[in-house]
């Protein structure tokens, strides 16, 4: 549900950089993409009858390569090349070559077909300096490999399996009362609940606190420390949804030093609450025959797992980090299905009666999953490991592919009315049946690197934004939230202007 792009706004410097180095450049101006280049510089491959085949590809500039063209929103600038290059093309995005794939086949063939082909992820200097100045600590940003796979097996055994499903419920009806006195004490005298994100924030981290490492911040306000790592996971997340120069630029890295040691800062200040807070504590009292949590299920791994298989401390440490950080993507998509609700009028009282009074237990899941649609965040790109190819097309080890799933979820081919908040479209028997997610919509990605906390975030999300539609009517204020496109991270400073009215 996350990713970077290179906006036009954060490569100015960038840029003007660029245009320096390029004045002592004695080169042409321009030029076709590729690496395995014909006379034009494009790639290509050749068919059984020995013609050429040419991956599409804008005339690109030296050292920012196709940046030029990315003057607006970036997935919409993406997309409307599509309309010109098809459904794949080649870009290079600085020095990171890179090939946009658009069509569900095509992406199928990415995720799915050839997933071990394309199982790596870009090597961005912020994914490693978040991680311990190493991208593989991570489960998200790192290159698949023999420890991905065991990081996944052991938080598979947890989060997929019977033995703690009775776990998230108790996380959520502990924190859903906390939630609630906090919006009620909030809204005072009037309807407005100026601390409406920062509250929803909490609570999803304290759900994760709790479901992880049964750890319960029942007094928000006066544990200084759980407010102070709950705005810097947001803060961290908000940033690897932005894009940054250093990205694609890596040379600009002395340029931004402040702000990449600010980073650095961020992620280390989290990991000693997580070690001080949590590992410490329960490494004190660990029943390795009675697991009673993940941190449990990771701490045994560290003594018990065979030497070849186990994980460093390290490794451990990081995954733990992650799993925690995921509520920052669950309360960032839950402050987007409140506004989408706000906004669409009559919405909330459709909720409560569909599920309080009718018993329609599918419509907060078409809910949710309209509101995944809508948020369009796209999904991590993805590297090819090997020397591959994608709808006949060559493409070299190294190279970075974008997956374009905007295009395919605003798209009047697929969708009736694309632009309009329509939870019924996940229903059958005109929206009045059970819960159906087609084919071409894919929220939690394919494949080896699917998201595997799927599960709780569908049922995270659904819980709170019952308890909210089960407590008050959400209505929009006079100056509503703009969302964003095609992105679930909200600003870290943004307010959600939406009424909440008690209900009798």
């Amino acid at each position: 549900m996350d990713l970077i792009f290179w906006s036009w706004p954060a490569l100015t410097l960038a840029l003007i950089v660029s245009v320096l180095i390029l004045s002592l450049v004695r080169r042409s101006p321009f030029r076709g993409g590729g690496s395995a280049k014909n006379g034009n510089g494009t790639c290509h491959t050749t068919n059984e009858n020995n013609t050429v085949k040419v991956l599409p590809s804008p005339a690109r500039m030296p050292i920012i390569g196709h940046l030029y063209l990315f003057q607006g929103n970036p997935i919409i600038e993406l997309t409307k090349l599509s309309k010109k290059y098809g459904d794949i093309y080649k870009l290079y995005l600085g020095s990171v070559e890179t090939v946009v794939v658009n069509s569900l086949p095509l992406i199928k063939e990415v995720l799915m077909q050839k997933g071990s082909d394309f199982g790596d992820r870009p090597n961005f200097l912020r994914y490693s300096i978040l991680f311990g100045d190493n991208k593989d600590n991570s489960l998200a940003f790192c290159d698949w490999s023999s420890v991905q796979k065991t990081r996944r097996s052991l938080a598979r055994r947890f989060c997929h399996t019977g033995l703690f499903a009775d776990r998230v419920e108790t996380a959520l009806q502990t924190t859903t009362d906390i939630l609630m006195a906090h919006i009620r004490s909030d809204i005072g005298l009037g309807e407005s609940c100026p601390n409406l994100k920062l509250n929803l924030q909490k609570a999803c981290g304290n759900i994760f606190f709790d479901f992880f490492c049964s750890k319960v911040v029942t007094e928000w306000e006066e544990d200084a420390e759980f407010d102070r790592v709950v705005k810097l996971f947001d803060d961290i997340f908000w940033e690897i949804n932005q894009s940054h120069a250093t990205d694609v630029l890596p040379f600009l890295a002395p340029v931004f030093k402040q702000h990449l040691s600010a980073l650095a800062n961020m992620g280390t200040e989290i990991r000693q609450y997580v070690i001080n807070r949590i590992i410490v504590p329960h490494a004190a009292q660990l029943d390795k025959d009675n697991p009673i949590d993940f941190v449990d299920i990771l701490l045994t791994h560290l003594e018990e797992a065979e030497p070849k298989n186990r994980l460093t401390q390290d490794q451990v440490l990081y995954e733990l980090e992650d799993f925690l950080g995921g509520h920052c993507a669950v309360s960032n998509l839950l402050c987007r299905a409140i506004v989408e609700i706000a906004d669409s009028p009559g919405m909330s009282d459709k909720i409560y009666v569909k599920h309080f009074e009718q018993g329609n237990k599918e419509y907060i899941q078409a809910v949710i999953y309209e509101t995944l649609r809508r948020t369009s965040s796209p999904i991590v790109p993805h590297v090819a490991s090997c020397n591959s190819s994608i709808g006949g097309y060559p493409i070299n080890k190294g190279t970075m592919i974008m997956i374009n799933n905007y295009d395919l979820n605003s798209s009047h081919d697929l969708w009736e009315r694309p632009d309009e908040f329509i939870p019924e479209r996940f229903l059958l028997d005109g929206g009045n049946g059970r819960f159906k997610k087609p084919a071409h919509f894919f929220p939690f990605s394919y494949g080896k690197r699917a998201c595997m906390g799927y599960q709780l975030v569908e049922k995270v999300t659904e819980g709170l934004i019952l308890a909210m539609v089960k407590n008050f009517d959400i209505t929009p204020l006079d100056n509503p939230t703009q969302l964003p496109i095609a992105s679930v991270a909200l600003h870290p400073n943004e307010q959600l202007r939406v009424k909440l009215t008690p209900r009798q």
